[in-house]
């Protein structure tokens, strides 16, 4: 068959030396020999003016006997190399930024001096170095202010301990943190993914002195800005303000910091463009600490108090990762009402919703988040499994369950109601008859969003294990 000189084809390799070129070690089974490769892909016959091209033993390697023009597509060796060669380029990088600076009366060292001198001044203004160094732990308890109830609310706590550990608590069941090595991260006891550099940072740049003197942190200064007003309660209007710019190398984060020029503290920050200005600190234990903040993204503001203490006596095993949660078995036996056996494994399915034909004057069906109805799944299947009868698909009998309307019944925002319907459906496969077909229903009261959080999920899931555990004794009376 001729050859196509405008159509290109991609290389023959044997899959031994596929899987060598990727694992890095010898292959399992010897190389195809030339003559092999001539039966798998032949030739054929070749205009004179085309060069004939033979598959190569090796990558990389081209045939001894035919000469060919260079491959014009990327090879993975090309792509190695270039690997290489930005990582070499990055290695350099890093180390200039640490060697010693042969010129310090330059543009950029003059700079970075006047940056120090800065963060240095605003160190003593908080309450001098070694009041800041005597701080071993951090506890910081996080208000958020609700502009429609003129309300503060809790919203979370932060932890810290001696720039090593971190832990963080959120509205919505969200924990996470950082243990010295590995980071972990749960929504209601359930395992979330974790993203480990964040948290490290996180746990690393713990205080001010971290966040603006500590490794791999770079100054520079940029220019002095006159304030428009409404920055902070401790700036004077009209007056100006130093702008830093603060290049956190080891962790890629750049931002810029706004420091007053008469009480040196820090007045604002920006990065990735939120502006977080502070408009109150307050004294903690002879250490001036921001309290109120205020946050801008667009023409969204928001507006958060942080109530700090320092040395609270943290034990260095309070970050250790606290796994998911279980359930006790014999306390999901019980509530299930029967003690299965190898014959009552049920399969269950993910969890659904559907959604109602909305009719002037019915409430209108709320919409269960994803996250809320997987927090539901989960919930179910470990109860399940904890009362010894969650099996697999090739269970004798299926699990069924489908939120068939969700309702908030009350009018007042104050104090609603809501209502939701459960379509759970038990079947045995060997009949064509299902256990149990019925509509399991619930209320309560909630003002929190999520609408479902942990102790909801709780409830919910134990009436279903109930009434699934009933549907599996009718079967064993029967």
């Amino acid at each position: 068959m001729p050859t196509d000189p405008f159509k290109s084809t991609p290389p023959v390799f044997p899959l031994t030396q596929l899987e060598r070129m990727i694992s890095g070690q010898p292959p399992a089974d010897p190389l195809a020999d030339a003559e092999t490769i001539d039966q798998i892909t032949p030739l054929g016959e070749t205009p004179d003016s085309i060069l004939a091209l033979r598959a190569p033993r090796f990558m990389g390697e081209k045939s001894a006997e035919f000469e060919a023009v260079r491959d014009t597509f990327i090879s993975l060796e090309d792509l190695f190399l270039e690997m290489e060669h930005q990582r070499a380029e990055e290695k350099a990088d890093y180390a200039r930024l640490w060697m010693p600076d042969a010129d310090t009366t330059d543009a950029d060292s003059r700079n970075r001096k006047k940056a120090e001198e800065i963060v240095n001044r605003a160190i003593e203004a908080m309450g001098g170095m070694d009041r800041l160094l005597q701080v071993r732990d951090i506890h910081t308890e996080i208000e958020i202010y609700n502009p429609r109830d003129f309300l503060w609310i809790s919203s979370g706590e932060r932890l810290f301990y001696q720039g090593r550990k971190f832990m963080e608590n959120l509205l919505g069941g969200q924990t996470r943190g950082y243990d010295g090595e590995r980071a972990w991260a749960y929504r209601y006891g359930i395992s979330r993914p974790a993203h480990t550099e964040l948290l490290k940072r996180q746990a690393e740049r713990w205080d001010f002195i971290s966040r603006f003197k500590g490794e791999g942190i770079v100054l520079h200064y940029l220019r002095e800005v006159t304030l428009a007003g409404g920055e902070s309660a401790h700036v004077i209007i009209g007056e100006s303000a130093h702008v830093i710019q603060v290049d956190d190398r080891k962790y890629g984060v750049l931002r810029e910091a706004y420091f007053s020029p008469t009480s040196h503290l820090l007045i604002a920050e920006k990065q990735h463009g939120v502006l977080t200005r502070v408009q109150e600190y307050r004294t903690v234990d002879g250490i001036k600490t921001p309290y109120e903040v205020q946050r801008y993204f667009r023409r969204f503001v928001s507006r958060y108090r942080f109530n700090t203490r320092f040395n609270t006596g943290l034990e260095s095993s309070f970050f250790d990762d606290p796994g998911e949660r279980t359930w006790d078995s014999n306390s999901m036996v019980a509530l299930l009402g029967v003690r299965a056996d190898s014959t009552m494994q049920v399969a269950l399915s993910e969890i659904t919703q559907i959604y109602t034909i909305w009719k002037d004057g019915d409430p209108a069906d709320v919409i269960i988040r994803d996250e809320s109805r997987h927090l539901l799944y989960v919930y179910l299947g470990k109860k399940l499994k904890s009362a010894g009868v969650l099996g697999d698909a090739s269970s004798r009998y299926n699990v069924d369950v489908t939120i068939k309307g969700c309702y908030r019944e009350a009018i007042d925002p104050r104090d609603p109601t809501y209502t939701i319907n459960f379509h759970l459906v038990v079947v045995d496969k060997e009949s064509t008859k299902p256990l149990l077909d019925r509509i399991v229903s619930h209320k309560w009261k909630s003002t929190l969003y999520p609408l479902i959080d942990q102790a909801i999920a709780e409830r919910l899931t134990s009436m279903l294990v109930e009434s699934i555990g009933y549907a599996l004794a009718s079967k064993n009376r029967g």
